[in-house]
Parts: structure tokens; C-alpha cells; sequence
């Protein structure tokens, strides 16, 4: 019982939801729906659920929605608006019923959709001959309820079957899919179907709005054209009817006097033209001393019960009350329908006393706002234009009185009104001379077209503002159907038909090629497991490698140091100063080979971060002046103009482009000079620096291979020069992380030219630097020490004490023998008491026997205890949580610094030890 409820409200809801989207994709004026996806919604029901309740529900949702439909959204629910819904409904559920006996019958179940055979009797039995029930019974309902003539009979039967068909097409077979509980078709396989038919859905929707929106605006332009036309004509009749007043101006001021009679035949050959006023009068302003006067000379003229009158607070007519001044309507034409207002004293009205007041200062027309004529017996609004009449006289111009035109809406509107008929087109006029209260002067009955907006215009008529709204009505007829967005929305639903036909049939297919994809897959994914394996094994491989060679060359650097520091022979400091100038390339070698592992594993990392400008400056200067005066090259620094003296980035990288750079520049040049140029463009935050050499450079034809790895311009420049071509390459990489370039111009024999361009924002405020800065700095540098012992020296001149480091106690952790002897030399020389301790165990038994020392310089890679886990156990130890901790050893990456640090050192030294960066970190954590 509860499943047979729930499968009739799911049809009711279902066909209810459905028929609302089909009524979206209805095409006015006049279409039915061209796509009723309810009728797919209906087949599926009956034949997925249980099939009397689903028959239930999608007859309640079909005569819900039709009756909408035919009641005007269910506000006139009469007999006439029930029938016709009820038989749509019973023609949705018989032709339901017949599809789903036709399915059974030929097709079978869900099996269908795999044979082109089944898919072709579903498309005749099915869909061309039962979509035939629906529409046969519906445009018969519509037929003899009156909705349709019956000359519109074909076109709607026609319409109706295709969009139950397409409906049927598109729906029923995507339902069947979703509902499939014998696993026929699996979540991928439905997707396949579901999705690409779902977005082509959406597309094909898409141009049918597209094409629905251009049809309305071409039907609003239709629209527009005639209301612009209505507008300007109804604006013109406004325009005569002010001039026609104006001509009384001219008549008065041709005669001395003019009479009753006068008026009248002057009046009757304005009105003969055309009838635009109702009424036309004549107001003169009398006083109080002229009010008998008047009463008494208009009974002799013939008009016994003559009396200046006014309207009262029930609005019938009375005598004027006494007042100073007077304007009655002493001519009117004419005269039978509006002789109530004849004597009407316009005084007496507040509207009216304003606008003749106002009309006598301008000295031009002046209108009234819409009111209830005292003449007037349908009780349409009007509108009163009072003109002031100034007599011409050799003196001056004397006011005579006023000519009053009347103005009733069909007056305004003429012919232009039964032409706007005749259209279908409808008006609504309002007074918004006061913003604030708008005032209808007409408002017509007629129901705006929907989906249309009124046109709206504005005119200034008699001092007042009107707002002129034109729009077309329901019976309004564009000439013709849209029928482009038809043929959009059945064509391209028509091809989504088929192409989800298409879908199921090769889904079938694509569900073996799958299984040998996902087969294939899985052995790629091995394979690709094993080379991740492999790569992580190669770096693995580097780290170790860079360990193990920084670790002989360590001390082979640093012994050749401490001997260079003891007194030699000519010959000997010769062997030795190569020696140190090979171990300095081998080092350099192995922090490239580094630097280019990382970028190949895409683990290059760019801190961002204020550096200076000159101090980069003058260590290079400071760098690469000795080898220039060894080679006897120029070597110069210039700058264009003014450049920020900070900038943001990273400072350490453009001074590693920098150094590769100057490193090439000086190893291909023989004479001549290396010439470093700066410039800075604010707008784009740009840095650009030119390193120019006059040494061999480069062929033309050889110029791009020099950024690639390993590579160099020719392969006798590695035997002549020496060199792994990395530089140039880590180079560009460090310049395209930091959103820059590396460009290069060269002639062979003549020299070369490279162009860096980074991108690094100024530090706001920072002081610039020009050529004389650079100059005045390398000048005073060319003084500096340039010696670890010349540092030494200065730094002892500063404190008075030759041995900096004296009776400073280190605590040495370091395993291998040779690196001990190296460290104990370099230190104990600078009065440093070096204790020296294997591993990280035997540190931790010399802390509890001599207590906290001085500094401890700790390696990282030892036997037993290493320097990570010796770290922690000293720092858990609050005696020694202010001790200075060093890391110093060969494990040199980024991620080993950030370790070290993290672990609770204060500071990282690489091995090959630096001398000076060695005393420096003591130096500042002591």
C-alpha cells in the first residue's frame, strides 16, 4: 500500500514539474509546447513503477497543470476550463497506458537499449504511432471548448505529437538508464549517457533563449515603431490644439469688441477642422462693482436665468459668493453641451484661479490638472488650457481676459486613438507635473502583451508635464510565428534524441575497451610507481652525495687554507692557491648540480623579502675587482638615472643570476672589459641588468642551446674554459620563477651581451641610488679587507683583542677524524677551548660532566646518536635551553637549513666550512 502511494505521488510530481518546464519552452505568439518532456516522464512511470498508481498520478499532475492552463492560472475555475482538463489528462494516461502494452509487447525490458532492432521498433510503435493518443484527444478537447479555431486544428495536433515525441524520446530512454537495478548498467556507463545528453540539454537551451531573446527584440522594435508613431502624433495634436488658442490672441486684437456672435462663427471655423477641443470660452475678470452689471446685460441679451455660479461642496451648481474679483464664462461654444459652465466663476476653483494666475504671469498657455467638467455627464476627465488675451495699444498691453480650450481625452486622442485600435495598441496618460502625486488622466482596460514592457513618453503641454504610456495589448499580432526558435528547439532536441541513441549503443562496446584500459591502467601505474621509487631514489641519492663530497672537500679546502696561512715558497703558494681555486669550482659544481635537482623535482622554493640593492652591488664589486685586475679587464658598474635602493624578492637568487652571469663574463674575456648595467622601470616593477663582456662570443646559430643543460656553444669551450653549462640554465629557471627572462645578444669575435629581467617591487619609501652611489661605494671598498685575516685584524683592532675567539669554550660533535682536526686548527687559532666529542651520545655525557658551554658546533649525519635527536634531548633539558646550538655539516639543501632551525638551533653552517661565516655565527649567538 505505501509503495503503491509513493509511486503515485512520484508520477503526479513528476508529470507536474515536467509540464511546467515543457509551458517554458512554449514559443509565443501561439505555439503549443514544441517539447513536452512530461510525456517521457509518463511512459517511464508507467512502466518502472506499479503501473495503475503511476497511471493515477500522471493523470492528477496532467489535469493540475492543464487546468492552470486553461483557467488563466486557476482564477476562473468554471465547467468550460474543468472538461477540456480532464480529457487532456485521460488522453496523457491512455496514451501512457498503450506505450507502456506497445513497450512489453515488442521490446522487452531495459534490454533495448543495447540492439539498434529494439531502438527502432521504440521510435515507431512507441513513440510516431502512440504519441499519436495524446495529441488526437487534446487538440479535439481544445477544438470544441473554444480555445483553437479550427483552422488552427492541424497546427496544433502536429505540434502537440512532436513535442510528445520528442519528449518521449529524449526522457523515457535517460530514465530507464537511472532506474536500471539489474546492473546492466553500471555508474560509469550512466554517466557516459547521462552527461554529454544533459549538457547538450543545456546548450540547445541556451540558443533557444538566444533565439527567443532576438525574436523579442525585433518584436519590441515592431512594437516600438508604432508607439513611437502613436506618441508623435498624439504630441502633435497637443501642439495644434495650443496653437489653435493662440489664433484667438490675433482675433481679439482685430476688433474693438468682440461679440457673442463673433465667437462663434470664430469659433465654429476652429472646432469644423477638427474637433480637438470639447468646448471653447471666453473669460473676462470683473469686479464686484461690474457682477449686477454683467447678470443684468446677459438676461437682456436673451438669457433670462443668467447668474455667475460656482460649484458647491455636493457639487451642484449655486450662486458665486461675494468676492473682489470675478472670472466668468461669458462666451462658450458651443453652447448646448456646455452651457452648465456658462457663467461659471473660474475664480471659485482653486485649481482653476492657479493655472489662470499663472497663465497671466507667463503671458503664454497655461493647462489645468485633470478635472470633472461642471458640463460633463459621462465623468471623463479633462483638461481646461487657459490663454491670457492682451489687447495691442499705442502704450501699452492691456489685459483683455482669457480663452479657455477644453480639452476631453477623445479630443486629445482624434483618430489616433481608433488607429491605435486598429493595432492593438493601448494608451495610458498621466500628469507627473508633481512628482510626487502623478495624476491619471486615462488608464486603459486592456492587458499589456506578455513579456512586452509599455514604451513610455514624455511631453510638456500648457506648463505640464505628461507621461504618455503606449503598449501593445493582448490581441496584438507580430504577422507571423518565430519559426527559428522552433526549429532550434525540435531540431536540436531531435539531435540530442539521436545522439543519446547513439550513446547507448556504443557504450556497450566502450564498456570492453574499458576493461582493457583499466587493465593497461594498472600496469602503467606500476610502471609509473617505480620510477617515483626511482626518483625518489635519486634524490635520495643526490643528498647523500652531496654529503659524502662535502665532506672530504671540507677539509681538503680547509686545510689548504691553514696552510696557505703558514710561510711558503713562491712555487708552493702557487700549487696551493690552484688547489684552492679547483676545490672552489668543485664546490661550486656540486651547489649547481643541487640547485638544478631541485628545480627538476620542481622543489625550487623563492623567499620574498626586502634586499639591498647596493650591498649586492658592492659584493659583487667586491667579488670580481681582484679578478679583473689579475686579467687586466675593465670592470664597471653604471646605472640609468635614479633605482629604488631596496627591493623585494629574493635577494640571495638575483645575486646567484648575477654571480653565474659575471662568472661567464670574465671566463670568456681576454682584453677588453665586463660592463655591468642597471636600470629600474617603476611602472611594471621591472629590475634589468645587463652584463656585457668583450670576450669570444657566441655564433648566431649556437645562441638558444646555451640556456639548455649540460650545454655550451661549442664542445671545445668546456676543454678550453672549463665548465658543466648549469649555470646559464639555473639561471634562466631562478629568472622565470621570479617572473622574468633571460635574453641573450651576441656576435662571435666580439663579445656578448645578457639581458635579466626581473620583477621586484620597490620597498615603498626606500632611498634611491644613483651612478655616484655605486661609484663612491666601490671606491671606499677598494679599501676594505678583503682577507679573513684582514676581517680578523680589524675586528681585534675594534676590541683590543687578537684572539676573538679567546677563552671561548666549544663543544665540537663532529665524527670523522679529519674534519675534528680541521675544525680544532681553524678555532683554537682564534683562542677558541675546543672540546671535541664523536657523536651526539658522547656530547650529551661531556654536558652532564662539564656543564653548558660557550657554543656547540653540531654535526648532523653521526653513528649512534645523530645531531637531530642530540638537539632534542639537550633541549629538554632546561640547564641548557639558552645554549647556542650550531649546526655545522655537508647537509646543505633548504629543506635541511629550515630542519636544522626548526629542531631548536640557532643557526646552520655548511660545509665546506667559510671562515668568516663560521665567525660570524659564533661571533653573533655568543
Amino acid at each position: 500500500m505505501q509503495r503503491n502511494f509513493l509511486h503515485f505521488i512520484l508520477a503526479a510530481i513528476g508529470y507536474f514539474v515536467a509540464g511546467r518546464i515543457g509551458l517554458e519552452l512554449a514559443i509565443p505568439p501561439g505555439f503549443a509546447s514544441a517539447v513536452w518532456p512530461a510525456a517521457g516522464i509518463a511512459l517511464a512511470s508507467v512502466i518502472v513503477f506499479r503501473r495503475l498508481p503511476a497511471l493515477l498520478g500522471l493523470g492528477v499532475g496532467s489535469f493540475v497543470i492543464n487546468l492552470g492552463i486553461s483557467s488563466g492560472g486557476y482564477e476562473n475555475i468554471v465547467p468550460g476550463t474543468i472538461l477540456p482538463a480532464l480529457l487532456i489528462a485521460f488522453g496523457a494516461m491512455l496514451q501512457a497506458g498503450v506505450g507502456c502494452v506497445l513497450f512489453s509487447r515488442f521490446i522487452g525490458r531495459v534490454e533495448f537499449l543495447d540492439s539498434p532492432t529494439r531502438i527502432l521498433r521504440f521510435v515507431i510503435l512507441v513513440i510516431m504511432l502512440g504519441c499519436t493518443i495524446a495529441s488526437s484527444i487534446g487538440a479535439m478537447s481544445l477544438l470544441l471548448a473554444g480555445f483553437i479555431p479550427v483552422a488552427a486544428m492541424w497546427f496544433t495536433w502536429i505540434t502537440w505529437w512532436t513535442g510528445d515525441s520528442i519528449g518521449v524520446l529524449i526522457v523515457t530512454p535517460l530514465l530507464l538508464v537511472l532506474a536500471d537495478q539489474e546492473r546492466r548498467f553500471n555508474l560509469v556507463r550512466k554517466l557516459q549517457i547521462v552527461v554529454p545528453s544533459f549538457t547538450m540539454l543545456i546548450i540547445v537551451y541556451a540558443l533557444f533563449l538566444k533565439s527567443i531573446n532576438y525574436t523579442d527584440q525585433e518584436h519590441n522594435l515592431i512594437i516600438r515603431s508604432h508607439t513611437d508613431e502613436f506618441s508623435q502624433r498624439l504630441q502633435e495634436r497637443l501642439r495644434i490644439s495650443e496653437n489653435k488658442l493662440v489664433a484667438y490672441s490675433a482675433f481679439f486684437n482685430a476688433s474693438n469688441s468682440v461679440s457673442r456672435t463673433e465667437f462663434d462663427q470664430f469659433s465654429a471655423v476652429i472646432l469644423d477642422s477638427d474637433q480637438v477641443f470639447y468646448g471653447l470660452g471666453w473669460t473676462p475678470i470683473i469686479d464686484h462693482a461690474q457682477r449686477l452689471e454683467t447678470e443684468i446685460k446677459l438676461k437682456k441679451e436673451g438669457f433670462p436665468d443668467f447668474h455667475i455660479t460656482e460649484f458647491s461642496s455636493d457639487g451642484t451648481l449655486i450662486p458665486a459668493k461675494i468676492r473682489n474679483e470675478y472670472a466668468p464664462v461669458l462666451y462658450i461654444y458651443p453652447f448646448q453641451r456646455n452651457k452648465k459652465a456658462f457663467g461659471l466663476d473660474l475664480l471659485a476653483n482653486s485649481a482653476r484661479k492657479e493655472a489662470l494666475t499663472k497663465a497671466k504671469e507667463l503671458r503664454r498657455a497655461v493647462a489645468t490638472a485633470p478635472i470633472m467638467l461642471a458640463q460633463e455627464k459621462e465623468k471623463l476627465k479633462a483638461v481646461i488650457l487657459y490663454l491670457p488675451v492682451f489687447l495691442d495699444d499705442t502704450s501699452n498691453h492691456k489685459f483683455a481676459g482669457f480663452v479657455s480650450g477644453i480639452l476631453r481625452l477623445d479630443g486629445m486622442l482624434g483618430s489616433v486613438s481608433s488607429d491605435a485600435d486598429s493595432r492593438n495598441l493601448s494608451f495610458n496618460i498621466y500628469d507627473e507635473t508633481d512628482l510626487n502625486n502623478p495624476i491619471s488622466l486615462f488608464e486603459s482596460s486592456d492587458n499589456s502583451l506578455a513579456g512586452f514592457e509599455p514604451e513610455n513618453y514624455y511631453t510638456e503641454f500648457g506648463e505640464r508635464r505628461y507621461r504618455i504610456e503606449i503598449y501593445a495589448n493582448e490581441n496584438f499580432n507580430f504577422g507571423g510565428r518565430d519559426w527559428s526558435s522552433y526549429v532550434i528547439l525540435t531540431g536540436g532536441f531531435l539531435l540530442i534524441a539521436l545522439f543519446q541513441i547513439f550513446l547507448l549503443l556504443i557504450t556497450g562496446s566502450v564498456e570492453h575497451v574499458q576493461r582493457l584500459v583499466d587493465r593497461r591502467t594498472h600496469d602503467l601505474k606500476l610502471a609509473m610507481d617505480e620510477a617515483n621509487a626511482a626518483n625518489r631514489a635519486k634524490s635520495e641519492f643526490l643528498s647523500n652525495m652531496s654529503h659524502e663530497l662535502r665532506t672530504p672537500l671540507n677539509a681538503i679546502i680547509g686545510f689548504v687554507n691553514l696552510c696557505l696561512r703558514t710561510p711558503l715558497s713562491p712555487k708552493q703558494r702557487d700549487y696551493l692557491n690552484k688547489s684552492a681555486l679547483s676545490s672552489t669550482t668543485l664546490l661550486s659544481l656540486i651547489n649547481q648540480s643541487l640547485d638544478y635537482a631541485k628545480i627538476e623535482s620542481g622543489k625550487l622554493e623563492i623567499n620574498s623579502e626586502d634586499f639591498s640593492l647596493l650591498e649586492l652591488i658592492n659584493k659583487l664589486n667586491a667579488l670580481f675587482s681582484l679578478q679583473a685586475s689579475n686579467k687586466n679587464l675593465d670592470f664597471e658598474f653604471s646605472i640609468s638615472g635614479e633605482i629604488p635602493g631596496y627591493l623585494i624578492g629574493d635577494g640571495l637568487r638575483v645575486e646567484q643570476i648575477c654571480l653565474n652571469l659575471l662568472s661567464n663574463a670574465f671566463k670568456f674575456t681576454e682584453k677588453g672589459g665586463v660592463y655591468v648595467h642597471l636600470q629600474y622601470d617603476c611602472s611594471h616593477s621591472i629590475l634589468t641588468i645587463s652584463v656585457r663582456d668583450t670576450g669570444i662570443g657566441i655564433p648566431k646559430h649556437q645562441l638558444e642551446q646555451i640556456f639548455e643543460v649540460f650545454k655550451q656553444a661549442d664542445t671545445s669551450t668546456s676543454r678550453r674554459f672549463g665548465g658543466t653549462g648549469l649555470g646559464l640554465s639555473i639561471s634562466r629557471e631562478l629568472a622565470l620563477a621570479m617572473g622574468g627572462e633571460i635574453k641573450v645578444r651576441s656576435t662571435a669575435g666580439v663579445g656578448s651581451e645578457f639581458f635579466t629581467r626581473l620583477k621586484l617591487p620597490e620597498v615603498k619609501g626606500s632611498q634611491l641610488i644613483t651612478q655616484s652611489d655605486v661609484l663612491l661605494d666601490h671606491a671606499e671598498m677598494l679599501g676594505d679587507p678583503s682577507s679573513i685575516d684582514d676581517v680578523l685584524v680589524v675586528s681585534n683592532a675594534n676590541s683590543g683583542n687578537s684572539t676573538p675567539l679567546k677563552n671561548i669554550r666549544i663543544l665540537l660533535v663532529e665524527d670523522v677524524v679529519i674534519n675534528q682536526i680541521l675544525a680544532q686548527e681553524i678555532l683554537q687559532e682564534f683562542g677558541a677551548i675546543v672540546s671535541v666529542a664523536d657523536n651526539g651520545k658522547v656530547a650529551l655525557e661531556m654536558l652532564e660532566r662539564h656543564g653548558a658551554f660557550d657554543v656547540v658546533l653540531m654535526d648532523i649525519q653521526m653513528p649512534v646518536m645523530d645531531g637531530f635527536e642530540a638537539t632534542e634531548r639537550i633541549r629538554q633539558n632546561p640547564k641548557y635551553a639558552d645554549m647556542p646550538i650550531l649546526a655545522m655539516t655537508a647537509n646543505a639543501l633548504d629543506i635541511d637549513v629550515d630542519n636544522c632551525l626548526a629542531i631548536g638551533m640557532q643557526g646552520h653552517i655548511s660545509k665546506p666550512i667559510d671562515i668568516m661565516i663560521l665567525m660570524k655565527e659564533i661571533q653573533k649567538n655568543i
